[in-house]
């Protein structure tokens, strides 16, 4: 089984493939319908500013979850890497698509 930096160093690996920076690419996650991710999500949103806009949110029918996604202005492949790792540290997150 991999360990976390070598799962990281084949990512890194695949966005140096695909993209070329400065490049916009999505960033959809969901969470816990709370404050506390709400919360969570505009202290994200306000340490990445202003690579990160265009923010849409959505709530399930049962409005149990919420997703938010992002349009986020990548210059590199650590600023990708760094923002799905703090997204997945956030209280009450369920997915980071």
């Amino acid at each position: 089984m991999k360990n976390q930096a070598e799962d990281l160093t084949a990512y890194r690996e695949l966005l140096e493939q695909v993209y070329q920076y400065p490049v916009e690419i999505p960033h959809k996650f969901i969470g816990q319908n709370t404050e506390t991710f709400r919360n969570s999500v505009a202290e994200l949103e306000s340490t990445h500013s202003p690579h990160l806009h265009t923010r849409t949110e959505r709530t399930s029918a049962s409005n149990r979850h919420l997703s938010v996604s992002f349009r986020f202005k990548a210059t590199s492949s650590e600023a990708i890497i760094d923002l799905m790792l703090k997204t997945r540290a956030l209280p009450e997150i369920l997915w980071v698509l």
